[in-house]
């Protein structure tokens, strides 16, 4: 990932194999009940992975576009989709 933030940074979006990376490794819709597709943590093990993604040097991408599409994951989820 840190290769491309830079990139991504400057075209403000994230690299779609990237973001498909993070939903299948559960680091998307992270508070999200697993019977409803998500990961299933808790709200302290959430900011503990984020902490640790942000860590790794593409904290303005994180904090940015990831945290828009996690949030618009979040609410199709919450309407059956």
């Amino acid at each position: 990932m840190k290769p491309h933030v830079r990139e991504m940074d400057q075209a403000g979006a994230m690299k779609k194999e990237i973001v498909d990376s993070l939903f299948a490794n559960g680091l998307m819709g992270m508070e999200i009940p697993v019977d409803h597709g998500g990961s299933g943590m808790n709200f302290t093990s959430a900011c503990v992975a984020v902490e640790e993604v942000a860590g790794k040097g593409w904290r303005k991408c994180w904090s940015g576009g990831l945290e828009r599409r996690a949030g618009a994951k979040r609410k199709q989820m919450q309407h059956g989709g």
